[in-house]
């Protein structure tokens, strides 16, 4: 759907986050996965990057695709979305605190394959949609738990 399309995926291959892969290393396991599926010319394993290195690859990227089981929110999306990308994630309770679909990003059911494929085409077909939820962010469209956690937190200091 959009051969002109390059993947780069960042992060080291061992264990960051829950257990390790049983055989190998996640991007093995990945590999396998999609063998002969994907053109992998255009995905490129960048590793464990500097931090402005990191950040630049947040900057000039056009989604950022976050799929992730339930779990601990991680800084790394909170950082692309501070950078204005546009997050298409794991529609988990943690990513919904800070997302809410159609709003300032797009959420999607982790085991639906179709409905990432759909959703990934979608926001890079159409540019504005980043800048729009950009914009809504910067205006204060968040998630309501995450518009309401300053005013919860204040009740508590």
């Amino acid at each position: 759907a959009r051969p002109g399309a390059q993947v780069l995926i960042v992060g080291g291959e061992g264990q960051s986050y829950g257990a390790a892969p049983r055989e190998g290393s996640w991007k093995q396991r990945f590999l396998d996965e999609v063998k002969g599926r994907l053109d992998l010319s255009r995905v490129h394993f960048l590793g464990r990057l500097p931090y402005e290195e990191y950040v630049r690859v947040l900057q000039v990227g056009r989604v950022h695709a976050y799929l992730t089981y339930p779990f601990v929110l991680s800084w790394s999306m909170i950082e692309a979305m501070s950078l204005g990308a546009l997050v298409v994630g794991s529609d988990t309770g943690p990513v919904r605190e800070v997302i809410g679909d159609g709003m300032n990003g797009r959420l999607v059911d982790f085991f639906d394959v179709a409905g990432w494929s759909r959703a990934l085409v979608a926001a890079l077909a159409e540019p504005g949609r980043r800048r729009r939820y950009a914009r809504r962010r910067g205006n204060g469209g968040c998630a309501l738990r995450a518009c309401q956690l300053p005013a919860a937190a204040r009740r508590f200091v």
